[in-house]
């Protein structure tokens, strides 16, 4: 059973390990200080309060952020400065609740182990951390003592961290392969259908764009102005000016004189906001306006090569979408299992 609670629960002077990613851990696995501006926002903020409860146990604030850690840093990285920052804050939020559903789900599944009766063989926990150290130290085990240190994080308990995601790994694995699971020919055409995309060789499109800046000169008193003109440009292609003469007229990228001509490009040579828009908006169309950042940018597509699909007649091919048919029903008969331990459960969200 799930409580949404918005009210801020006291402050917990419970002292835990940390289960999934560890607030100590996070100097050692993922050094992230200063990256994430927008993440970083609010500094004032209590990290360790509260965020949820399951069975009675706390998730704090800083588990959740450690845990979503990679995929913003990934995400970041990736969008540039593309993303406006209510967006990326959006996003960044996004990602945080999916973390947190990991570890209320991780926490459930402990639960469900330790209910068991069962246990994780020394050995196998010694093999983890032994493979943390090649992978991660080049099997250095000094520099590995060294930021343990540096981390505040004893032995033990990193090992019990290993232990833990062993178990989380062993009981999904376990019930995923709990039910028989097989591939109909009708279900391979059906994915193969609803999926050509992911079959397909990479596309490319033509484009011009017209990029109008947000503010003229830094002066963020002429962001509504600006605001205004690529507003009205966009109007005005929309009802049939010619995008070559505005791009000339407007335009201030590399294209502006050559009627707003940038070239031919591949779907991952383009950021993923004008990529979206470069391979969904009709050939011989204007798009909407683009917020890319610091920039608008209208774009028009003079052509696009939507690539090759591969034929499901492809032994290599078929036995591909078989595989990922496999995958989605083990997937599905993991959630059901999660599903099950959810509504077991006494798990409250504070909000």
């Amino acid at each position: 059973m799930i409580l949404s609670d918005k009210r801020r629960p006291e402050k917990s002077g419970v002292s835990r390990i940390v289960r999934g990613s560890s607030s100590k851990l996070a100097g050692l696995l993922l050094p992230l200080a200063g990256l994430v501006s927008v993440h970083a926002a609010n500094e004032s903020t209590e990290v360790n309060r509260l965020v949820a409860a399951v069975n009675n146990r706390p998730i704090t604030q800083s588990e959740v952020r450690n845990a979503a850690a990679m995929q913003v840093q990934v995400l970041v990285m990736q969008s540039g400065r593309s993303l406006p920052t209510r967006e990326l804050e959006q996003k960044v939020k996004e990602i945080e609740q999916n973390a947190l559903q990991d570890l209320i789900d991780r926490e459930l599944i402990l639960d469900t182990f330790k209910k068991m009766g069962a246990s994780i063989r020394p050995q196998h926990v010694d093999d983890a951390v032994t493979r943390f150290i090649k992978e991660r130290f080049g099997g250095d085990q000094k520099k590995f003592v060294q930021e343990l240190k540096n981390s505040g994080m004893t032995l033990q308990q990193f090992r019990q961290m290993q232990e833990e995601s062993i178990i989380v790994q062993a009981m999904r694995a376990k019930n995923a392969d709990s039910v028989p699971v097989f591939a109909t020919p009708a279900e391979i055409e059906t994915f193969w259908k609803e999926n050509r995309v992911l079959f397909a060789s990479p596309g490319a499109v033509k484009l011009r764009t017209i990029t109008i800046p947000k503010l003229v000169n830094g002066d963020v008193s002429t962001a509504l102005s600006q605001k205004s003109l690529v507003e009205e440009i966009h109007g005005k292609l929309r009802a049939g000016s010619d995008f070559g003469a505005m791009a000339r007229a407007y335009s201030v990228d590399s294209g502006a004189e050559d009627d707003g001509v940038r070239g031919t490009f591949k779907k991952e040579e383009l950021q993923a906001s004008l990529a979206e828009a470069a391979f969904s908006v009709p050939v011989q169309t204007v798009s909407d306006v683009i917020d890319l950042g610091d920039f608008y940018t209208i774009i028009f597509v003079d052509a696009r090569d939507e690539g090759e699909v591969a034929p499901l007649s492809d032994p290599k091919i078929e036995e591909e979408v078989r595989r990922r048919v496999l995958q989605n029903k083990r997937q599905e008969s993991v959630e059901r299992w999660l599903t099950r331990l959810r509504r077991d459960a006494n798990i409250r969200i504070f909000e």
